[in-house]
């Protein structure tokens, strides 16, 4: 590998790593949901009709960035979102949390 070569990959090496990093202080999570992480949210809502297909792909963006950001501003490292699938079809979100009353209060809101 030539020098040049080897400073390309180390610079994005590091750019990777800078992502990782702010991804991490914002209370971003690697990786898929795991069963630790399943048992460590056992309260869960789950949004049915929460796809780009149910709603006009412009309302659908809409509405997931409101719940994300709702679930960054109140409760930032004790949530979890996943898809939910039906027979591989997404049809909505699975909102899990660590205390019952994130989830009531997401509920609640979002109704």
């Amino acid at each position: 590998m030539r020098h040049h070569e080897n400073v390309h990959a180390s610079a994005h090496y590091c750019m990777a790593a800078a992502i990782r990093e702010i991804g991490q202080a914002l209370g971003l999570k690697d990786g898929f949901v795991d069963d630790a992480r399943r048992a460590a949210t056992p309260y869960v809502v789950d949004a049915v009709g929460l796809n780009g297909e149910d709603l006009p792909y412009h309302e659908y963006l809409t509405q997931l960035r409101e719940r994300e950001y709702w679930c960054v501003q109140h409760c930032p490292r004790d949530h979890e979102i996943e898809p939910l699938r039906e027979r591989g079809r997404l049809v909505g979100r699975r909102y899990r949390f660590a205390r019952e009353y994130d989830a009531t209060l997401f509920k609640l809101f979002f109704g």
